[in-house]
């Protein structure tokens, strides 16, 4: 069995995800990478992706969109700007989520507006990209 180290993921809401874990797999802006116990220290940004924290063979699967990641021999902290749970994301709903807000950017000329349903698109496709990616 793998030494467990301390891992946290955080989003602006509050701590999302704190244990006691075997490996983490996050989406670093160079690329994915895994960090186990003992590793040496570095920080990284993190693009959108899925984090996978796994204890005792059991993964959790966490979108983040973007953040940053300090690790140490000890733990790791991730900082994320946006966390969500893949657990509980019902696909079908994700996909007419998406086709409703491009239906809506249809009739919006304020550009106030428009950028903030065209980030909000952006997110929800990032997120559905990451989910159909961990299938292959």
């Amino acid at each position: 069995m793998a030494q467990k180290f301390a891992f946290s993921l955080v989003a602006p809401e509050g701590e999302f995800f704190a244990d006691e874990v075997e490996l983490v797999v996050a989406p670093g802006a160079e690329g994915d990478f895994g960090v186990m116990a003992a590793h040496a220290p570095f920080m990284t940004l993190l693009r959108p992706g899925i984090v996978r924290a796994e204890k005792d063979g059991i993964a959790t699967r966490i979108f983040v969109h973007g953040g940053f990641a300090e690790i140490t021999p000890a733990r790791m902290t991730v900082l994320a700007e946006e966390a969500i749970d893949l657990a509980g994301i019902d696909e079908g709903a994700l996909s007419t989520e998406i086709r409703g807000l491009g239906e809506e950017l249809k009739g919006i000329t304020d550009p106030v507006h428009r950028a903030g349903i065209e980030a909000r698109a952006a997110r929800l496709e990032a997120l559905r990209g990451a989910i159909a990616g961990q299938r292959h």
